[in-house]
């Protein structure tokens, strides 16, 4: 103490992140390809056909992922994220805005790495995507009478999404 002022030490405090996910990889999708990126892996690159998808799925199950990450884009998700979830995966959609890349980082190897690496702190929130019955209690709480849900069984040439559903009003 000098002159009977107290010294106070201010140790220096660093900001750090702790991995909560391990076992995760992003995928930056588009109309034709997507890239996924695992952990200390360089980023791998598929065709978005059902060869290219099922190639995807055998490589994250070869690196035993288990959660799955991608941007909504347009509908160029839905095939992917449908097919990855029927194989076991724990698959995440999340809103583009809330995974903003740095400015000058806009590749879609970057895209995927960057989501990955979110996703491995748990900086990013899901986008709730409901199911079938739920996508049934919507439309008949909104009061149609008559409605068939189309399945694979029914029409099996047709891809379907999740709330793909033929409404037939019923006439007075």
């Amino acid at each position: 103490m000098a002159n009977g002022k107290k010294t106070v030490v201010k140790k220096e405090q660093k900001a750090s992140l702790k991995k909560i996910n391990y076992k995760v990889a992003g995928i930056d999708l588009g109309s034709e390809e997507l890239f996924i990126a695992v952990i200390d892996k360089t980023v791998q690159k598929f065709p978005t056909f059902t060869r290219g998808l099922e190639s995807a799925s055998e490589y994250l199950k070869s690196e035993s992922i288990e959660k799955v990450v991608m941007e909504a884009t347009g509908v160029y998700w839905i095939p992917v994220f449908e097919y990855l979830e029927r194989q076991g995966f724990h698959v995440s959609l999340v809103n583009g805005a809330h995974a903003k890349n740095v400015s000058g980082r806009k590749t879609d190897v970057l895209d995927s790495e960057w989501l990955r690496e979110l996703h491995t702190y748990g900086l990013l929130r899901a986008s709730f995507i409901p199911d079938v019955s739920t996508c049934l209690s919507f439309w008949c709480s909104w009061g149609f009478t008559k409605m068939y849900l189309l399945t694979r069984t029914i029409m099996p040439h047709i891809r379907l999404t999740r709330c793909t559903i033929l409404v037939i009003p019923v006439r007075q």
